[in-house]
């Protein structure tokens, strides 16, 4: 059995918390994972970014999630271009 985040190190880098009322609210933290498990001898995955986004409400009991998405982020390639009818990775900044 292979498991995929047994010596993996993740961290919470940034965040965000934005109140929509009183009782909704939601979180983007950003995050950096490191030491993700080989799936195939020889190749070791590299660090990952990911964006994990929240919508929570607040209950008599506490606060309870309502929604959460996890999106990778990889670095330099935060958006798409249509390029020759093509969605392209690419970042926005380069000139």
């Amino acid at each position: 059995m292979n498991v995929i985040f047994k010596d993996s190190d993740l961290k919470v880098t940034k965040i965000e918390v934005n109140y929509l009322s009183e009782f909704i609210v939601t979180v983007h933290a950003r995050m950096r994972l490191k030491g993700q498990s080989p799936n195939q001898e020889n190749q070791q995955p590299e660090i990952r970014f990911n964006l994990f986004t929240f919508v929570v409400h607040k209950t008599e009991e506490g606060w309870s999630c309502a929604a959460a998405r996890n999106t990778d982020i990889i670095p330099g390639r935060e958006t798409n271009l249509m390029i020759d009818g093509n969605l392209k990775p690419t970042d926005y900044r380069e000139k």
